[in-house]
């Protein structure tokens, strides 16, 4: 239960999409559109076509969360998340690992976690937000992430999230030695 509590406070915080808060969080379609991958025309209020990807390449940072007091790894990228609730409940942050992931559209990948669950992340969509007032339209990445332990249940079913490209957004709460695991990841 920790678990749940603990993915869904962090969806709540960053914006997630869920299967039982897709309604809280999901965009009106007015604000934006499914595309294809290639060429598509912009919004009306846009000057140029958006191109949007057939694959993308993921970052994966595999961070261990405690309280032993050894502060933030030098090696794990400023995130200004990890000083913000909930993430700030721990005050010491390692990472495990930093990998890269291409995923193709409609497809899914792996990445093998270090308390012997998998993490699997699927690319779903393109979306193209409506852009607000000088701003101009961005992608946004339609994922899946579940993680499975090895026996095929779910420590966490099927997370939908909407990503923006360059920005991490994270999944917490997997009880791991002294603290839990913090999966990031980051659409490039």
């Amino acid at each position: 239960m920790k678990l749940s509590i603990m993915a869904w406070t962090t969806a709540a915080v960053l914006g997630v999409i869920g299967p039982a808060t897709a309604l809280a969080f999901s965009p009106t379609e007015a604000s934006q559109a499914s595309v294809a991958p290639g060429v598509v025309p912009a919004p009306a209020d846009s000057e140029s076509p958006v191109a949007t990807p057939s694959s993308i390449k993921s970052e994966v940072l595999v961070l261990y969360a405690s309280n032993d007091g050894s502060g933030i790894d030098k090696k794990i990228p400023p995130i200004s998340a990890l000083g913000k609730p909930p993430f700030s409940s721990y005050n010491s942050y390692a990472l495990l690992d930093d990998s890269e992931l291409p995923i193709d559209l409609g497809k899914s990948a792996d990445k093998q976690l270090p308390d012997t669950t998998k993490l699997t992340l699927t690319f779903n969509s393109v979306t193209i937000s409506k852009p607000k007032d000088g701003e101009k339209p961005e992608l946004l990445f339609t994922l899946t992430e579940s993680i499975m332990r090895t026996d095929g249940s779910a420590v966490l079913p099927s997370l939908q999230v909407k990503a923006k490209r360059g920005e991490y957004f994270f999944l917490a709460g997997t009880k791991y030695k002294d603290g839990i695991l913090v999966i990031g990841v980051r659409v490039e």
